[in-house]
C-alpha cells in the first residue's frame, strides 16, 4: 500500500472509530422511546421531558443533535416533532419501523465495549449474558430480528419456490427450527399456498412469535410451538427443516446433538436448509464475516462462524450430503445450502 493510500485509510479508520457517537444518538433515541411520545404530534421540550423522564436541558441538547441528523424538527415556538425520516424509522405505527433493531444495537454496543475482556479470557463476558436476564430482552430481540427479516425473507422465499414445487400439490410441512420471529416461515407461506409451517423455539420467544404470527394473513397455516430443541421432541415427518442462524450459536456438542435430532425428524424425501454463514475455500475473507465471528464470541457460549467446508463435514458425520445451493436474489444476498440424507444413512 502506497503512503498516500495509507494516509487515506488512517483518516477512514479515525472516522470509523468515532462513528459510535452518531450511532449512539440513533440508538438512544430508540431507547428513550421518544418517537412513541411524539406519536400523537408535536410537544414542548418540558412536556416531552416529563413524558420520558429526562432532564429538559440535557434533552434539548440531545434533540439539537438529533435534528442535525434529520430525525426531528425543533420548531421556532419551542415544539419538537418527528420528521418523515424519524417517523418511518422509529414510530410504532410505521410499517418499516426499525426501533427494536436500534434498541438491540444499543445492547450490542454494551457487549462490544467488553471486547478486550472477551479476547483476554476467550469467553463471553458474564455481563453480556446478564443482559438477557432482563424481561424486556426476548421480546425486543425477537421483534428486532423480525424487522431485519423483512429485508431478506421475500428473497429467501423466492429462492425456495422451486424447491416447494418439487413436492407437487401435496401440503408441504415446514419446520422453522429455532426460527424465533417466524419471518421466513411467514414469507414462505405467503409465497406458497401448499406450505404449512411450524416455528419451534423457546417458550419466552414463542410468546412474541405468536403475536407476530397472529397479525399475519397466513396465520391459519402457521403454528408457533414452544420447546427446547436440546431436550424436547421436535416432531417427525418434516418435508423441509429450516435451520437459519442457529448452528453458529451452538457449541460443537450442541450442534451435533441438534443435527442428530434433525436427521430423525425429516421425512423420507425431506431436506434440510441452511443459510450459509462461513466462507467457502474459494471465497476471500471479509471484514463482515470476521466481525460477525467476534460477535459470536461476545454473545454465545462457544458459538463461532465455521468455514463452510467444516460445516459440511459436520453434517456429513450425521448422514447429510449437500444436494445443491441456491442464491438468494437481490436486494437480499447470500446462499441457501440444501442437504439431504444419504440413502444408506441411519
Amino acid at each position: 500500500m502506497e503512503q498516500h493510500d495509507i494516509e487515506i485509510r488512517i483518516d477512514e479508520i479515525m472516522r470509523e472509530a468515532q462513528g459510535y457517537r452518531r450511532g449512539r444518538i440513533y440508538t438512544v433515541f430508540a431507547e428513550l422511546e421518544i418517537a412513541e411520545a411524539l406519536e400523537a404530534g408535536p410537544r414542548t421540550i418540558d412536556d416531552l421531558a416529563s413524558a420520558i423522564q429526562a432532564d429538559p436541558t440535557a434533552l434539548t441538547r440531545f434533540l439539537d443533535a438529533a435534528a442535525q441528523l434529520g430525525i426531528v424538527d425543533n420548531t421556532a415556538d419551542g415544539h419538537v416533532n418527528l420528521t418523515k425520516l424519524g417517523w418511518k424509522l422509529y414510530s410504532p405505527s410505521s410499517p418499516e419501523s426499525r426501533a427494536n433493531t436500534l434498541k438491540l444495537e444499543a445492547a450490542f454496543f454494551e457487549r462490544w465495549s467488553r471486547l478486550a475482556t472477551a479476547v483476554c479470557t476467550g469467553n463471553r463476558p458474564p455481563e453480556n449474558r446478564q443482559q438477557e436476564d432482563d424481561p424486556r430482552w426476548v421480546p425486543m430481540f425477537t421483534r428486532a430480528l423480525f424487522e431485519r427479516s423483512r429485508e431478506t425473507a421475500r428473497g429467501v422465499a423466492q429462492a425456495i419456490d422451486n424447491l416447494i414445487a418439487d413436492f407437487g400439490d401435496s401440503p408441504v410441512r415446514v419446520l422453522d427450527l429455532g426460527g424465533g420471529h417466524g419471518g421466513y416461515s411467514i414469507a414462505l407461506a405467503r409465497s406458497n399456498p401448499a406450505v404449512e409451517a411450524t416455528v419451534f423455539d423457546l417458550p419466552p420467544v414463542i410468546e412474541t412469535t405468536s403475536e407476530i404470527v397472529e397479525t399475519s394473513e397466513v396465520r391459519d397455516r402457521m403454528q408457533a410451538v414452544a420447546g427446547d430443541f436440546h431436550h424436547d421432541d421436535i416432531g417427525s415427518g418434516w418435508d423441509l427443516i429450516l435451520l437459519f442462524g442457529v448452528l453458529h450459536g451452538e457449541t460443537e456438542e450442541g450442534a451435533n446433538a441438534l443435527l442428530s435430532a434433525i436427521a430423525n425428524a425429516l421425512a423420507t424425501n425431506g431436506k434440510l436448509l441452511i443459510r450459509r454463514q462461513g466462507r467457502t475455500d474459494s471465497e476471500p475473507a471479509t471484514a463482515e464475516r470476521e466481525i460477525f465471528d467476534l460477535h459470536m464470541l461476545l454473545s454465545t457460549e462457544g458459538g463461532k462462524v465455521s468455514r463452510s467446508a467444516d460445516t459440511q463435514a459436520q453434517l456429513a458425520g450425521h448422514g447429510f450430503r449437500l444436494e445443491r445451493e441456491i442464491d438468494i436474489p437481490a436486494p437480499a444476498s447470500g446462499v441457501i445450502e440444501i442437504y439431504v440424507l444419504d440413502d444408506d444413512s441411519s
